[in-house]
């Protein structure tokens, strides 16, 4: 017959089991809830771009969508602050006006939405983080941005018990620096 002292050992082992499982519940939670974008992440973010951010660029991204294996490469030429290229799988999509007539292409773009930029790639995240506060918990949104010049460097968003999500990963590029990474590969 088992004593009163053993089993009040059994009873704080399992004491102790229920807890550490809670724990193990509880923790993953914590930790992404703390890893969610904030509202004044991303304006801190902004603010840096806004300041510091160069009005010459070259933007590569992928963006992965839902539960595709591929992803989709685009490509933005950006000069003294406007769009002057953008390609999607190498595809044009947007070439402006003055490089049209030069290389032969009709003096008009390819699609109806404005290319992506950074101010408009910032547009997007404020509008997946006013969805995210909306549904109160169910959206999921995270991002890494530059810390000195506030770009994101990646970002991920997902609706909860779905299979609808969106990863971009994201690379700024000083004019030129495309080109010559491009010939490397040659």
């Amino acid at each position: 017959m088992p004593s009163e002292a053993q089993n009040r050992r059994w009873l704080l082992f399992f004491a102790v089991l229920a807890g550490l499982s809670v724990v193990a519940v509880t923790l993953p939670i914590v930790y992404n809830l703390g890893q969610q974008l904030r509202r004044e992440q991303l304006q801190a973010a902004w603010t840096r771009w806004q300041q510091q951010g160069p009005a010459d660029y070259d933007l590569t991204f992928s963006v992965r969508v839902d539960r595709e294996t591929a992803r989709q490469r685009h490509v933005v030429c950006v000069r003294h602050g406007q769009v002057v290229a953008a390609l999607v799988e190498g595809r044009p999509l947007h070439i402006a006006t003055t490089l049209q007539g030069a290389i032969g292409l009709p003096l008009a773009t390819t699609t109806d939405h404005p290319p992506w930029t950074m101010e408009r790639i910032f547009e997007h995240l404020e509008e997946l983080l006013r969805q995210q506060e909306q549904t109160r918990g169910s959206q999921f949104l995270v991002a890494v941005f530059d810390p000195q010049l506030g770009w994101p460097r990646r970002f991920v968003w997902r609706v909860a018990r779905t299979s609808q999500r969106q990863e971009w990963d994201l690379k700024l590029w000083r004019p030129g620096e495309l080109e010559t990474e491009a010939m490397r590969y040659r």
